[in-house]
């Protein structure tokens, strides 16, 4: 997993190291991330709409489209 700051202070762009799926990404580092930035952006996953939505829901939310 590789982590780039948007802006300093706010927002984590997450993409995935090479052959890496959404489901193979570490939750605990993601909520850390999240607590920290306030927003996660993934890009560059190999994933289906229904992907990201059966991801985020592990999480206990809704995915936001843009």
């Amino acid at each position: 997993m590789q982590v780039t700051a948007i802006q300093e202070s706010f927002a984590k762009r997450i993409s995935p190291d090479q052959g890496e799926t959404l489901q193979d990404l570490d939750r605990s580092a993601l909520k850390e991330h999240f607590r920290n930035s306030g927003a996660l952006v993934f890009s560059g996953f190999d994933a289906r709409r229904e992907d990201f939505d059966h991801f985020v829901q592990q999480f206990g939310g809704e995915g936001m489209t843009y």
